[in-house]
């Protein structure tokens, strides 16, 4: 999941997915949607670097919420990986 402007529409993902596949042919690409969610508050933070590292992005991510309104809040923690097509295919 990549969080997306607000103009950015459906319609303009759909266009975008024609347009690639169209250009790199890789059947995957097909299956890229647009989907709307509604966490309401939360805390989103993009990590860089390898997976080894996801503990210090959770001490951030709790550090921060202990700082805000969010300590008071039950919340579930999600996380999100994005892997390169390029890597997906090395392996």
């Amino acid at each position: 999941m990549i969080r997306l402007p607000e103009y950015i529409s459906s319609n303009d993902v759909e266009l975008a997915v024609d347009k690639a596949f169209a250009k790199k042919n890789i059947e995957r690409i097909k299956k890229v949607e647009y989907l709307e969610l509604n966490e309401g508050k939360c805390i989103q933070m993009m990590q860089t670097g390898s997976f080894s590292i996801e503990p210090e992005s959770l001490k951030i991510n709790l550090e921060f919420s202990d700082k805000t309104i969010l300590k008071e809040m039950d919340f579930i923690t999600k996380f999100i990986f994005l892997i390169l097509e390029k890597q997906l295919l090395k392996n």
